[in-house]
């Protein structure tokens, strides 16, 4: 086989009906990068027997594990959101609308775990009971794009897929419109939405060297943003803990994602001159707490023309 390039690679995702079976891909997405793989705890035997080596090895837990990086695309970003810590709720018949609320779950709920289907040069591997166990979302050389961190079961060797892939655009530049409070703002340039729910592998002894089952942990929302310095109105909400309803949208045509995070408490507050030529700016944190109004500290609500996922 000749050398290969990442651009000949494929990545699919499908749901499991139960989890750590794998299932052939149903949905192909472009790929920004992918990081992710098999790794598996080796254990020396180091015992007294006549010999400062290693006398062999023995398994331990394996687990997959690793990072898939891609456009915010309406026709893929449920899928990810399905295989989340959370309640996603479908309605519509074209355009549908999926609508996402973090939850309380320990452990993900029958069917929402993902087979995910890589094939790199050619070689194809399958990772079984996949999670969405955290996720960012930045803006790119102005495109919007998601960092999903995933956490998985096992893997396997499968057979080679043949890939259709999506139709939505990517959101650019003109697509944003970010408000506080109700209020447009126009002063943030730098952006990052985090929201971790501290997915693990869990091992057991029950006859495999996979993780057994993948669960969730506290959950952390974050928001980051730089923000122009005009005068001192956020920086004293900053210091009276003043929470502020954060709620950005992105709209190409009809179809489009919205991020709320209604209760956004400011945890840092950097600010500072150095170079004559700067504009003067402000590093900011945002974390978001529990919305008793919602019950749930984040939201996210997609629009796609054609995804109807079942």
């Amino acid at each position: 086989m000749p050398f290969g390039i990442g651009a000949a690679g494929i990545v699919g995702v499908a749901f499991e009906t139960t989890a750590g079976t794998y299932v052939a891909p149903a949905k192909f997405m472009p790929l920004v990068s992918e990081s992710l793989e098999f790794n598996q705890e080796v254990t020396k035997r180091r015992v007294i027997r006549g010999t400062p080596d290693p006398i062999g090895s023995v398994k331990g837990n394996g687990v997959v594990g690793g990072d898939i990086s891609v456009e915010v695309l309406p026709d893929v970003l449920p899928w990810f959101l399905y295989a989340s810590r959370c309640t996603v709720v479908k309605t519509g018949s074209g355009p549908y609308t999926y609508v996402a609320t973090g939850n309380s779950s320990g452990s993900p709920t029958s069917g929402r775990t993902l087979s995910i289907t890589i094939v790199r040069n050619g070689v194809v591997f399958g990772y079984t009971g996949c999670i969405v166990a955290s996720s960012d979302y930045s803006v790119k050389d102005g495109v919007l794009q998601a960092s999903h961190k995933i956490v998985g079961m096992d893997e396997a060797t499968q057979s080679s897929p043949t890939p259709t892939w999506p139709t939505s655009v990517p959101f650019g530049m003109g697509t944003y419109t970010l408000k506080f409070d109700t209020v447009t703002d126009a002063t943030v340039s730098d952006m990052t939405i985090s929201i971790d729910d501290n997915g693990q592998a869990e091992f057991r002894l029950a006859g495999t060297t996979g993780a057994d089952v993948v669960r969730f942990g506290e959950r952390t929302t974050k928001i980051s943003v730089t923000r122009d310095f005009i005068d001192r109105t956020e920086y004293n909400k900053y210091r009276a803990l003043t929470a502020e309803n954060f709620d950005l949208t992105v709209l190409n045509g009809t179809e489009s994602v919205r991020y709320q995070i209604p209760v956004a408490v400011m945890d840092s507050y950097e600010i500072g001159m150095s170079n004559p030529g700067d504009m003067i700016r402000a590093k900011i944190d945002f974390m978001g707490d529990y919305d008793a109004t919602t019950t749930a500290s984040w939201k996210i609500t997609v629009v796609a023309n054609t995804e109807n996922i079942t």
